[in-house]
C-alpha cells in the first residue's frame, strides 16, 4: 500500500479528496437531517407549553396534571436543545477539517521501508482506534469492525481492503483446523490429568473422592448423549433435529475410564 501511494500520489491524492468530501456530504446531510427533526419537535413543545399554560390559567386542567406534563414537557426540551449543540457543533467540524494531504503522504515517504512497527511510527500516523462491539459469540464466525483514524486524514481512505470469496473460505478452514487442534490438545490434557489423578488415588482418599466425581460427572455426560441421540432418531423427518451436545470424550471413552 505504502509502494501504491508513494508511485501515484497525484491518483492518490485525487481518490482521497473524492472520499472526503463524499464522506463529508453524507454526514453533513444525515446531521442537517436530525437538526431539522429536532427543531421542529421544539417548535412542537412550545406550542404544547403554550396550551397548557393556557389551559391552566383558564382552570381546563387540574394543577397536578398541568405540573406534571409541564415537568415532561420541560425535560425534553432541555434533551433537545442539548442534542442541536451537538449537531451544530459537528457541522461546525465538518465545514472546517480539512484533509492534509501533503503532511499525510510526507510520512508515508518517511516510513516507506520500515520493517518493524514501533510506537513512535504508531503516534505519527495514527490518531485514534475505535472498536466496536463483536458479533457472532465465540465462534468461527465471529466478526468485529475496527475504524484507524489516520492523522491528517481521519478514517478516509480511498481504498478500502475486500476479502473474496475464495479467502473468506480459506479463512473458515483455518479457523476449524485451529479450533481441531485446540480441541484435540486440550482432550489431551484432560486425559493426562485424568490419568495423574486416577494414579494419585490409589494411595490419597481426597484424589479418591475427586476421581469419582470426575467419572460420575462422566457418566452423566454419557447418559444424556445417549438420551439426546435417541429422541433425535425418533424426530419426524419435518422437524427440526435436536442438537447433541458436543463432547471432547466419545460415550465409550468414559465407560473405559469408569471400568
Amino acid at each position: 500500500m505504502t509502494k501504491e501511494i508513494i508511485e501515484n500520489e497525484d491518483e492518490f491524492a485525487e481518490q482521497l479528496q473524492a472520499a472526503w468530501e463524499n464522506q463529508n456530504t453524507q454526514v453533513s446531510s444525515e446531521s442537517k437531517k436530525e437538526l431539522h427533526s429536532v427543531q421542529k419537535r421544539i417548535d412542537e413543545l412550545d406550542a404544547l407549553i403554550r396550551s397548557l399554560y393556557e389551559n391552566s390559567v383558564l382552570g381546563k386542567i387540574p394543577e397536578r396534571q398541568y405540573r406534571r406534563l409541564m415537568a415532561q414537557y420541560d425535560e425534553e426540551q432541555t434533551v433537545c436543545e442539548a442534542r442541536i449543540a451537538e449537531l451544530k457543533k459537528e457541522l461546525d467540524v465538518v465545514e472546517t477539517t480539512k484533509v492534509d494531504l501533503k503532511r499525510f503522504i510526507k510520512l508515508i515517504r518517511k516510513y516507506k521501508d520500515c520493517e518493524t512497527l514501533t510506537d513512535e511510527m504508531l503516534y505519527e500516523l495514527v490518531e485514534k482506534v475505535v472498536i466496536h462491539s463483536a458479533s457472532g459469540g465465540r465462534t468461527i464466525y465471529r466478526q468485529q469492525q475496527i475504524d484507524i483514524y489516520f492523522n491528517f486524514i481521519g478514517d478516509t481512505f480511498p481504498s478500502q481492503i475486500e476479502i473474496s470469496r475464495g479467502d473468506k473460505k480459506n479463512l473458515t478452514e483455518q479457523q476449524l483446523a485451529k479450533r481441531k487442534k485446540y480441541q484435540k490438545t486440550a482432550g489431551e490434557n484432560r486425559k493426562k490429568k485424568r490419568a495423574a489423578l486416577r494414579e494419585a488415588a490409589k494411595t490419597d482418599s481426597q484424589a479418591a473422592a475427586e476421581y469419582e466425581a470426575l467419572l460420575q460427572k462422566g457418566r452423566e455426560r454419557c447418559r444424556k448423549y445417549a438420551q439426546n441421540k435417541k429422541l433425535a432418531q425418533q424426530e419426524p423427518a419435518d422437524t427440526v433435529p435436536i442438537q447433541l451436545e458436543p463432547s471432547f470424550e466419545t460415550p465409550e471413552e468414559m465407560k473405559g475410564e469408569s471400568a
